[in-house]
């Protein structure tokens, strides 16, 4: 992640990055995924998008991108049975 993301990159997009990151490390398991990012989650709601529409712009806020893939693994999950 430092090769590409550089210090001007966004915050917001690191934490999403790392979030996608714990899904991967943790194989689709839903319940690690859930506890392990909990404050990266936290940390991606307090830093809403303030300011110049201009620094960052997301067109699906990550949010809402979290939460689809949230909802895709319980999905998964719950068909797997």
């Amino acid at each position: 992640m430092s090769n590409h993301f550089k210090e001007n990159f966004s915050y917001r997009t690191r934490t999403m990055y790392k979030l996608l990151n714990i899904v991967v490390e943790n194989e689709l398991n839903l319940k690690s995924i859930q506890f392990k990012s909990r404050y990266l989650v936290k940390k991606l709601q307090e830093n809403q998008v303030v300011g110049n529409a201009y620094t960052e712009f997301e067109i699906v806020p990550y949010e809402h991108l979290w939460e689809l893939i949230i909802n895709m693994l319980k999905y998964n999950e719950l068909r797997s049975f």
